[in-house]
C-alpha cells in the first residue's frame, strides 16, 4: 500500500534560463519609478468574466466623473492616451457620454471598428453632429488622441498630426451637458486624460502630450494623470477636483529607472510584478518568478502560450490576501478580552492599487483564524489525529456542522455575537470594524495581520496553452473559461475557497486541462477542483487533504460534464477523463466524481466523514456507462457507499477491477448491466460489501420502461464478507448458488453460513496477510468496551497489507480473465497504461481479490 500513496513533489525540474525568460522578482520594486495607468478589461469586480461582453449591454468598467462635471462650451480641447486592444465590442466610448437621444450629449470622442475608427462630436440640444474617421488606427499600440474645437473647425489629432478637419460644427455651441462618464465598451489602456476650455494648436499639443502636467495650467479644466488618492478614486489635479469614481477599471503600473528605461525581464532588469511580466510576453515567453509572495490578481484575456513559473528552488506564492497595516487596540466584549481595529479601506485600496472593501479571511503570523460561529471548534487547520469511527473531540470532523454559507442556520458566520473563543474573527461592515479574539503567540500588530479581499485570484478566458508550476497558490482561486491545454503543475493550492468566498478552483470548457503534481489543503465551502465541461481532462499524482469542513456539502473533486452534444440528439461526444493516482484523505467530504467514461486508477480514498448518500467513487447513470476503476482503494467511508454506479436509470458496460473497499457504509453498490466486477475486496463495511442490484435499470439507452439490471453482469475473483446482493447475475444465480460462486472464482467469509461450509470460507481478515481493521479504528473507550482492554494501544499505526496470508484458500483460487491477470495487454474500456498493466498471475491459476501473493 506504501507505495501508491500520493507522493507529492513541490520542486521546479532543473532547468537553465532561456532568452527569451522573462525575469520576475520583487524584491526590485524599489529600484524602479511608476507611472499608473488604467486598464478596461472584461472581468467584473470579482474577477469573472463579464457574460455581457459579446452582448449589446453596456460594460461595467467605467470612470464616473459626473459629481463635479465639466461643461465645456464653444471652445474646448480633449486629449488622451489610448492602446486600444481592438477587441470587444464595435463602437467603445472614450470620453464624454452615452445617451439615448444624442442631442444632448457633451463632446465625445468614439472608437469604432473595434478600436480602428475614430468617431467625434457633440449634441447641440437640437441635434447631433459627429465625424467619423476610418481606419486611422491600423493596429494595437499606445497612441494620443486630441480633439480641438475653435466654433469653426473641428479637429482631430493623431501622435499630435493633425489628421483630419471639419467644419460641420461651425457657430455651433455643445449642449449645457457635462462630461459624465470615461471608457464605456473600451477595451484596453489609458493614460493622461486632459480637458482644456481653449482649442489648443498642433505645436502646443505635441509640446506637452508627453510631459506630466501640474494641474494648475491656463485654460486646464479637467487632469487625470490616472493617480488614485485614498478614497480610492481617479484623482483629478486641477483646482475643480472632479475626482473619477473607479468601477471595476484596473489601475496598474509601469516601471522604469535611470538604469533601466523599462523593466524587460532581463536580471537587471526583472519586472516587479507577475502580472507587469504578463504585459509584455508574447506567445512561447516563460515567466520566471523569484522567491517570494506576489499579492496580485491575474486577469488575462485572450493570452496564449505563456508558461507562469516559480524560480527553481525558489518558493513562490501568489497570494489573494493583503497586509493590513491598521493599529489594534484591546477590547472587552462580554467579558473575552479580544482586539478590535477600524480598516482604512480607501488606504489599503490605495496602497494595492485595487478596490478593497470586504474581508473574507483573516491571517496572524500566517495561521489561519475561524469567522466566529455560534459552534465553537478547535482550529481546523491543525492535523486531526481522528478518524470518521474516532473523530478527534471538538473538530469540525466530530460536530458535524452544517455549513451557514450553503444552508439557511438562522445566523451568519462572522458576527460580533458570536464572537467568543480563542481565533475566532468578527467583521462589521457598517463601521469596518475587524475583531479578534486571538490566542497567545498570535496577538495582531499593524505588521502580522494579513487579510483576503476577494474570491477568485487567476481568472482566464480564452488563453490557450497557458502552463502554471511550482507555485503556492494562497487565498484565492482560479477560474478558466474555454482555455485549451491549461496546466498546472508541482504546485499546492491553500484555502482557495474560505466560508463566503465560495467561489472554487474550476476550468469551464475548453479541453485537455492537466493538473499534475500537486496538493490542495485547508479548505470549505466549494469544490478544491473542477473540470466542467473540459474535454479529455487529466488529473495526475494529486493530493486532497482537509479540503471540506461541513456536513452535507459533497464538495467532490470533480470533472463533470465532459462532452458535447446530447444524448437525444445522438451526436454526443466524450472527451475521456482521467484521475490517476488520486488521494482524498482526511475531508468532511466523500470521494472524487471522474466525470463521463472516466477512467480511475491507482488512488487512494481514505477517512471521508461525510454523511449524505453518496460514495467515494461517485459515478450516476451516464458516467457510469464505459467508465474503468482499477487498482485503487476506498477505505473507511462509514456513512458512504466506496463505489457506487447509481441513478434513477443505472448504465452499462462500467469496468472495475483490482479495487479495495473496506470500513465504508457499502463496499460496492453497482446498479445497471453489462458491468465486470472483477478481482475485488471488500468488507467490515456496515451493510452488503457487493452489491450488484436489479433495481434502478431502463435497458441499455437508459430510457426505456424499468427491467431488472445485472442479468448480464459477470462477477468473478472478488471477495466478500458480508453477503452478495447479485440475485440477477450468473455466478449468483445458478442452482448451487455456493458452487457456482467459487467456479467464477469468488469467495464469501463465514457472515453468511447458510452458504455452506464446503469451500472453507472463513473471516476474511484470517486470509489476509497484514489488513486494515475497522476495530482497530475504534476509539479507547470502545475497545476496552468490547476486548476488555485496548489491544493496539502501544501501536495505533493501520496495516494495509491486502495480499493473501500463506496457505490461504484464496491463492490460487481464482479464474483467468483474459486481459486482466494473464498478462496480455488487451483494450476494454481504456486501454492500459502502460505496457504489462495487467500482470499475469503467480503460482497454478490467479488468486482471489485484488492481490497475488508471492
Amino acid at each position: 500500500m506504501k507505495n501508491i500513496i500520493t507522493n507529492i513533489i513541490l520542486v521546479l525540474s532543473a532547468s537553465s534560463l532561456f532568452a527569451d525568460d522573462l525575469i520576475v522578482d520583487k524584491n526590485s520594486r524599489s529600484q524602479y519609478q511608476t507611472e499608473n495607468l488604467l486598464r478596461f478589461d472584461p472581468f467584473d469586480s470579482n474577477n469573472i468574466f463579464e457574460d455581457n461582453y459579446f452582448s449589446t449591454k453596456l460594460t461595467n468598467d467605467t470612470i464616473d466623473v459626473s459629481n463635479k462635471g465639466i461643461v465645456l462650451g464653444s471652445t474646448f480641447t480633449q486629449e488622451v492616451w489610448i492602446s486600444p486592444s481592438q477587441k470587444g465590442k464595435k463602437d467603445q466610448l472614450l470620453i464624454g457620454d452615452i445617451f439615448p437621444d444624442s442631442k444632448n450629449r457633451p463632446p465625445t470622442i468614439w472608437l469604432s471598428d473595434y478600436g480602428k475608427t475614430i468617431m467625434y462630436g457633440f449634441g447641440t440640444g437640437s441635434s447631433y453632429y459627429s465625424t467619423t474617421v476610418d481606419s486611422v488606427i491600423s493596429t494595437p499600440g499606445w497612441y494620443h488622441v486630441a480633439t480641438t474645437f475653435d466654433g469653426t473647425n473641428y479637429k482631430l489629432f493623431l501622435n499630435g498630426e493633425e489628421v483630419w478637419s471639419t467644419t460641420r460644427n461651425r457657430n455651433l455651441i455643445p449642449a449645457n451637458t457635462s462630461i459624465k462618464t470615461i471608457g464605456v465598451n473600451f477595451l484596453g489602456e489609458m493614460d493622461d486624460l486632459r480637458l482644456w476650455d481653449v482649442a489648443r494648436t498642433e505645436s502646443e499639443i505635441k509640446a506637452d502630450m508627453n510631459k506630466r502636467l501640474t494641474g494648475s495650467e491656463s485654460n486646464l479644466v479637467a487632469y487625470y494623470p490616472m493617480d488614485v488618492n485614498s478614497d480610492y478614486k481617479l484623482i483629478d489635479l486641477t483646482s475643480n477636483q472632479n475626482h473619477g469614481v473607479i468601477k471595476n477599471v484596473e489601475v496598474i503600473q509601469k516601471f522604469s529607472s535611470n538604469d533601466c528605461n523599462a523593466a524587460d525581464g532581463t536580471l537587471s532588469c526583472p519586472y516587479p510584478t507577475i502580472n507587469s511580466a504578463l504585459d509584455d510576453a508574447k506567445p512561447g515567453d516563460r515567466v520566471l518568478i523569484k522567491q517570494g509572495r506576489y499579492s496580485e490578481y491575474i486577469k488575462r484575456f485572450e493570452l496564449s502560450d505563456i508558461k507562469i513559473e516559480g524560480y527553481p528552488g525558489h518558493d513562490v506564492m501568489i497570494d489573494g490576501t493583503v497586509s493590513l497595516d491598521s493599529q489594534w487596540e484591546p477590547y472587552n466584549h462580554n467579558g473575552h478580552s479580544v482586539y478590535k481595529t477600524v480598516i482604512d479601506f480607501g488606504s489599503l485600496s490605495q496602497n494595492n492599487l485595487m478596490p478593497v472593501d470586504s474581508v473574507y479571511s483573516v491571517f496572524v503570523n500566517g495561521r489561519y483564524m475561524i469567522m466566529s460561529m455560534p459552534v465553537n471548534f478547535k482550529n481546523p487547520t491543525d492535523p486531526t489525529t481522528g478518524t470518521p469511527n474516532n473523530p478527534e473531540p471538538g473538530t469540525v470532523f466530530d460536530l458535524g456542522i452544517y455549513s451557514p454559507v450553503r444552508n439557511n442556520l438562522g445566523y451568519q458566520p462572522g458576527t460580533l455575537a458570536d464572537l467568543d473563543t480563542l481565533e475566532e474573527w468578527s467583521f462589521d461592515p457598517g463601521t469596518s470594524t475587524l475583531y479578534l479574539y486571538p490566542s497567545p503567540g498570535y496577538i495582531p500588530t499593524s505588521s502580522n495581520v494579513r487579510i483576503r479581499t476577494g474570491k477568485v485570484m487567476v481568472s482566464l478566458k480564452d488563453c490557450s496553452q497557458m502552463e502554471f508550476r511550482n507555485l503556492h497558490f494562497f487565498s484565492g482561486s482560479i477560474k478558466t473559461i474555454q482555455c485549451d491545454h491549461f496546466v498546472v503543475e508541482d504546485s499546492k493550492f491553500s484555502f482557495s475557497t474560505d466560508m463566503k468566498a465560495n467561489i472554487g478552483n474550476k476550468v469551464y470548457r475548453g479541453e485537455y486541462g492537466i493538473l499534475r503534481n500537486c496538493v490542495f489543503e485547508n479548505m470549505n465551502s466549494m469544490s478544491p477542483w473542477t473540470f466542467h465541461a473540459n474535454m479529455y481532462p487529466l488529473v495526475d499524482n494529486v493530493l486532497f487533504q482537509n479540503t471540506d469542513w461541513f456536513r452535507g456539502t459533497a464538495n467532490y473533486p470533480n470533472t463533470a460534464a465532459n462532452f458535447r452534444g446530447s444524448y437525444s440528439g445522438g451526436d454526443i461526444i466524450f472527451g475521456t477523463s482521467v484521475w490517476r493516482y488520486v488521494t482524498v484523505k482526511d475531508v468532511f467530504g466523500a470521494g472524487i466524481t471522474p466525470g463521463y467514461r472516466s477512467l480511475v486508477e491507482y488512488s487512494r480514498l481514505e477517512n471521508l466523514y461525510e454523511l449524505i448518500d453518496g460514495s467515494g467513487v461517485q459515478r450516476n447513470g451516464a458516467s457510469a456507462t464505459l467508465s474503468t476503476t482499477r487498482y485503487s482503494w476506498i477505505i473507511n467511508g462509514p456513512d458512504l457507499n466506496g463505489i457506487r454506479w447509481n441513478s434513477g436509470c443505472g448504465g452499462t458496460y462500467a469496468d472495475a477491477h483490482h479495487v479495495v473497499s473496506v470500513g465504508n457504509r457499502r463496499g460496492f453498490r453497482l446498479k445497471g448491466d453489462h458491468h465486470d466486477a472483477l478481482h475485488l475486496l471488500a468488507y467490515d463495511n456496515a451493510t452488503l460489501d457487493v452489491s450488484l442490484a436489479g433495481i434502478k435499470y431502463c435497458g441499455p439507452d437508459r430510457s426505456g420502461p424499468s427491467e431488472p439490471g445485472n442479468v448480464n453482469s459477470i462477477l468473478k475473483n472478488t471477495i466478500s464478507e458480508n453477503g452478495l446482493d447479485c440475485a440477477n447475475v450468473a455466478a449468483c444465480k445458478a442452482k448451487y448458488e455456493a458452487d457456482s460462486l467459487v467456479a467464477n472464482g469468488n469467495w464469501l467469509s463465514t457472515a453468511y453460513p447458510y452458504y455452506g461450509d464446503g469451500h472453507g470460507w472463513s473471516h476474511v481478515v484470517n486470509n489476509l496477510a497484514n489488513p486494515w481493521l475497522k476495530t482497530r479504528d475504534k476509539s479507547d473507550e470502545d475497545l476496552i468496551e468490547k476486548f476488555g482492554i485496548n489491544p493496539w494501544k502501544n501501536n495505533q499505526i493501520q496495516n494495509y497489507d491486502f495480499r493473501p496470508k500463506k496457505g490461504s484458500v484464496l491463492i490460487d483460487g481464482g479464474v483467468i480473465i483474459p486481459g486482466i491477470n494473464d498478462g496480455q495487454d488487451l483494450t476494454f474500456n481504456h486501454e492500459p497504461s502502460y505496457p504489462g498493466q495487467n500482470r499475469k498471475y503467480v503460482g497454478a491459476a490467479p488468486d482471489i481479490g485484488p492481490y497475488e501473493y508471492g
